[in-house]
């Protein structure tokens, strides 16, 4: 024979690797026991809660920046009802003798 000792099926992962097992474990130390008491609603209401404060600071943020580029003024000359139609065509006519 082998030597080996049969092992239970229930002891076999898939049937064909043995499991080992440790019974001498402690508690595992990186689980949040206070965290056992939140429900799966109170769970959602503050991931909701969570989502909209993030696009409430991100809704504020574009804000902010608008203002302060309407504040400066530094949109004036990007604006293209300023521009005429013969004045498009000089720029780029300019532009294009550059290049060659």
């Amino acid at each position: 024979m082998c030597g080996c000792k049969k092992v239970p099926r229930k002891d076999l992962f898939f049937g064909k690797h043995l499991l080992k097992i440790d019974k001498d474990v402690d508690e595992p130390s990186n689980i949040l026991w206070e965290n056992q008491d939140v429900s799966n609603s109170e769970f959602y209401v503050r991931k909701v809660v969570s989502y909209l404060l993030i696009a409430l600071i991100l809704c504020f943020s574009v804000l902010f920046l608008l203002a302060a580029n309407v504040v400066t003024g530094t949109n004036s000359k990007c604006t293209n009802a300023e521009y005429k139609e013969e004045d498009l065509t000089t720029v780029l006519a300019t532009k294009n003798e550059n290049v060659i």
